[in-house]
């Protein structure tokens, strides 16, 4: 009898997930409604509240369903491959194709966080950022394995997670460098200059690195207008630049504000 009750209320809470999600992709969490999600699958509110406590609730559940389902397929695409480099890019691949999707757009990446608070936060989150760390920290481990130094670029959005991952622990990275352009594809010439950049910091320091990157041909002109102010300084850009110094010498130079008095303290 008892174990025919919680057969009940766990095929009850699958409606209620499943009716939930629906309401939620095709109407947004704020014009769903919980009489009309509870009638269609034959519930009441009361068996809403009982399981979920409320509307909220009933979101975070859907949020946790798709962001687990979505973890598991980047996982099984990942696991694909024997690198695990390429593993781990067929993941992040996988998990922005299936960003795509109208519904974990509408959910997940529009109403959870409006609703539900930072997603960093959230249970389902966390350990899809553990078994990412994991894969990272191994690949960190093969690569001092073979006496390969590991350089840290971020781009965008991926700036903003390497700049992360080096206040959280900067001994595993030679040097952090984050690259700033628009939104569409690099030129031809840029990308050669990536590609110097890639080869230059296996065997240079960042100071060498930047006088060498000055003794090529002038860096394309932008018309960003005041965007540009403050920022022609030369001095300035190679503080900047030779900032990341300090991950080569374990953190042990000092480093204020490039854009103070005392930009770099060698």
């Amino acid at each position: 009898m008892a174990n025919k009750r919680v057969e009940m209320m766990q095929e009850n809470r699958a409606k209620l997930i499943a009716a939930g999600r629906k309401a939620f992709a095709e109407k947004g969490y704020s014009a769903a409604s919980m009489d009309e999600l509870t009638a269609e699958v034959g519930l009441t509110r009361g068996a809403l509240y009982h399981n979920f406590g409320d509307k909220r609730g009933l979101l975070a559940a859907v949020v946790d369903q798709i962001d687990n389902e979505m973890a598991s397929r980047a996982q099984e695409i990942g696991e694909r491959f024997e690198d695990d480099w390429l593993g781990l890019l067929a993941e992040g691949a996988a998990y922005i194709e299936m960003a795509l999707d109208p519904e974990v757009q509408r959910i997940v990446l529009l109403d959870g966080p409006a609703v539900l608070g930072d997603p960093s936060q959230w249970p389902s989150q966390s350990s899809c950022l553990q078994v990412t760390r994991r894969t990272v920290e191994r690949l960190i481990a093969q690569a001092e394995a073979i006496g390969t130094p590991v350089h840290l670029v971020g781009h965008s959005l991926g700036g903003q997670i390497a700049r992360a991952a080096v206040l959280l622990d900067h001994a595993p990275f030679r040097s952090l460098t984050l690259m700033a352009s628009g939104p569409a594809q690099i030129s031809g010439s840029q990308q050669q200059r990536v590609k110097l950049l890639r080869d230059a910091l296996a065997v240079m320091s960042m100071p060498e690195v930047w006088d060498a990157i000055q003794a090529m041909e002038p860096p394309e002109e932008t018309d960003t207008g005041e965007l540009d102010e403050g920022l022609d300084d030369r001095e300035d850009l190679r503080d900047r630049h030779v900032a990341a110094e300090f991950l080569r010498q374990g953190g042990d130079a000092g480093i204020s504000d490039p854009a103070g008095d005392d930009a770099v303290e060698p």
